[in-house]
């Protein structure tokens, strides 16, 4: 997988499962915590993570 195939994956698999609420509202203190644990974190709106997921399940 290509690494836009698997952020594709993460942020329409993972939303699915828990939610979409938690992939879009950050709190500072997780924001300090990735950015010390050097994670690559794509900061998506309800929109884009519910429009990919979408996407997937229509097999657009």
């Amino acid at each position: 997988m290509t690494v836009q195939e698997k952020q594709d994956f993460i942020f329409s698999f993972f939303p699915f499962m828990f939610g979409i609420y938690p992939y879009t509202v950050v709190t500072e203190k997780q924001r300090e915590a990735m950015k010390q644990a050097d994670v690559n974190y794509v900061y998506l709106s309800i929109y884009e993570i519910t429009f990919a997921e979408i996407k997937k399940l229509l097999g657009v």
